[in-house]
């Protein structure tokens, strides 16, 4: 049998200006998972024929906002902001420490949209991630800087016409709580 209790709180802040929008997110989750495998004998591996515990934790903070404004007598949408995550994990088989890891990840982006008339824009995009890791395999340190463009074009008001290209980036994960 498996208990699993998970809380998460959020607070967040909405700006709703003509020019400029944005939402500030703060949020918190943790996770317990309390295991009792004293009942998988013979088929479970010794170490592990206990009552196991394990507990997560996500902290997070992002923003993302969006301006617009007219240069050389386009309008242009700019969304910019950042992304913040700090990741915990640890178990327990019984009561020897199995794992213990941890994350952070940073980023910071922006895109413009960029409106040559009201049926044809272009969006083009960078983002910065800076990913440290803490595990038990080893501590180590990721960046990527990341793009994406895309165009759409309205052709008629029920014909629309959208390509997209983009790199993606994404560290690795913390190691599964129970293996």
């Amino acid at each position: 049998p498996t208990d699993y209790d998970r809380d998460t709180v959020t607070l967040s802040y909405e700006l709703r200006g003509e020019q400029h929008q944005g939402n500030v997110t703060l949020y918190n989750t943790e996770t317990e998972i309390k295991r009792d495998e004293t009942v998988m004998a013979p088929r479970w591996p010794s170490n592990r024929l206990s009552k196991n515990t394990a507990k997560n934790q996500n902290l997070g903070l992002n923003a993302k906002f969006q301006s617009d404004f007219a240069l050389a007598q386009f309008d242009n949408r700019v969304t910019y902001g950042f992304d913040y995550m700090d990741k915990t994990s640890s178990s327990y088989y019984g009561s020897s420490k199995f794992m213990d890891e941890s994350a952070v990840s940073t980023a910071l982006f922006v895109e413009d949209q960029f409106f040559f008339s009201d049926a044809f824009f272009i969006t083009a995009g960078l983002r910065f991630d800076d990913y440290k890791r803490k595990a038990e395999t080893g501590t180590s340190n990721f960046d990527d800087v990341t793009w994406a463009l895309a165009a759409e074009w309205a052709v008629t008001q029920d014909w629309t016409l959208f390509a997209s290209s983009r790199s993606l980036f994404k560290g690795p994960e913390l190691m599964e709580t129970f293996i």
